[in-house]
């Protein structure tokens, strides 16, 4: 997510192997295999953390720092959200949606975590490889779900000292308020907010 966009828009996303393709609502399977769909999460879920990146590839900290805050906020679920390009980024991305979504499965405890693919789904629709904003798929994330699920954005730090630069961001901010990681070069509260002013 942040405010990225699929590099591939003819490549639909593809469901894992058990699960359902486009859900509004899905849960794992009974194969253990992660959901996957626009928002594929569970009934019960009332705060869902939303963790967007390109994850090509998904690493350690994708996985185990969400995990934490999930539990460390009271979150329920966590719904990643696989994206393209950043436009405030240099570099594209290497690895396709469908394959990025496959590692993502691949990764994930598939008991408290599944994946969106809405935002690859937005540039099947429309055909156009420009940037897919954080906005745009938290709004339809918020369509998607019930009103009684609450979302929280969680982020990095390197992209909430550029959180000024974003499209909308006190719309992002009151659709999903945000939870920010720590991690280099922003590794303190005081270091945070010094790169933001």
């Amino acid at each position: 997510m942040s405010e990225r966009a699929d590099p591939n828009p003819s490549n639909p996303p593809t469901p894992a192997p058990g699960s359902p393709s486009s859900p509004a609502t899905g849960i794992p399977g009974s194969s253990g295999s992660p959901a996957i769909g626009r928002a594929p999460v569970p009934a019960h879920v009332r705060t869902l953390l939303v963790f967007g990146g390109a994850f090509d590839p998904p690493h350690r900290a994708h996985i185990e720092l969400p995990a934490l805050v999930r539990k460390r906020i009271g979150a329920d679920w966590v719904l990643y959200v696989p994206t393209g390009r950043s436009p405030l980024k240099e570099r594209g991305q290497v690895a396709g949606f469908d394959d990025r979504v496959a590692m993502l499965c691949a990764a994930i405890d598939p008991g408290f975590a599944s994946v969106s693919t809405i935002e690859g789904e937005r540039a099947g629709r429309t055909g156009v490889s420009a940037p897919s904003y954080t906005v745009d798929t938290l709004q339809e994330l918020r369509e998607a779900l019930p009103p009684s699920v609450r979302m929280r954005f969680l982020f990095g730090a390197d992209q909430a000292a550029q959180f000024h630069k974003w499209r909308s961001a006190a719309e992002v901010s009151d659709l999903a308020p945000p939870v920010v990681m720590l991690r280099t070069p922003h590794e303190t509260r005081a270091a945070l907010l010094d790169a933001m002013r």
